[in-house]
Formats: structure tokens, sequence, C-alpha cells
């Protein structure tokens, strides 16, 4: 998906946004019935502290 450095960081850095976290779980939990919410409570407050974006450098 990403070919440059340039395009993983805007991918890491959208994913590790609260309101983009927020609307992968609203998709999830409409189209996925086996969507796992406690994982992704772990996901979610991982988010918007930079966790994720920091762990991908």
């Amino acid at each position: 998906m990403a070919h440059s450095q340039m395009q993983e960081h805007i991918i890491f850095k959208w994913m590790s946004q609260k309101n983009t976290i927020e609307y992968l779980e609203e998709w999830e939990a409409l189209y996925n019935p086996n969507f796992n919410y406690t994982e992704f409570g772990t996901i979610r407050n991982m988010a918007g502290n930079n966790m994720i974006y920091n762990k991908q450098q």
C-alpha cells in the first residue's frame, strides 16, 4: 500500500489518530459479527497516545 517512507509515515500517523480508531470500531461493530470488543479496547486506549505510531518507528 505504501511505497515510500513518507507514505508509510502518513498511514501510521492516520492510524494513530483517535477519530480513525473510533471510525474503525464503528465499522467493525456493524459488519463483523466476530468483532472482539475487549481486544479493540486495548487498541483504542493506545490511540491518541501515539503508542501505535511509536511502535512502528
